[in-house]
């Protein structure tokens, strides 16, 4: 299993973003960073009542940005496993 730097940078819609891990009552929580001095975003995968796992923001109500930076964060480290996995 590959591991996510705990800074690191993706690109969404043509906007470089930062990204820190961090924890927070025990979950893994991502802390977003905005170029244009939007405030932070805080998303993290949560299992809702169907079973599915989803992109929730903290606090609820950014669902719009939470789940397609989430997505970029899971395609990130599917990169990063599939280099590992080659060598």
């Amino acid at each position: 299993m590959v591991a996510l730097p705990e800074y690191f940078t993706i690109d969404w819609n043509g906007i470089e973003l930062n990204v820190q891990q961090r924890t927070m009552r025990g979950r893994k929580v991502f802390q977003i960073s905005f170029p244009d001095n939007e405030k932070d975003l805080f998303i993290h995968r949560a299992t809702i009542a169907t079973g599915k796992k989803m992109w929730m923001s903290i606090p609820e109500g950014r669902q719009e940005q939470a789940i397609p930076i989430g997505e970029e964060i899971i395609k990130l480290y599917r990169r990063l496993e599939k280099q590992q996995n080659e060598q």
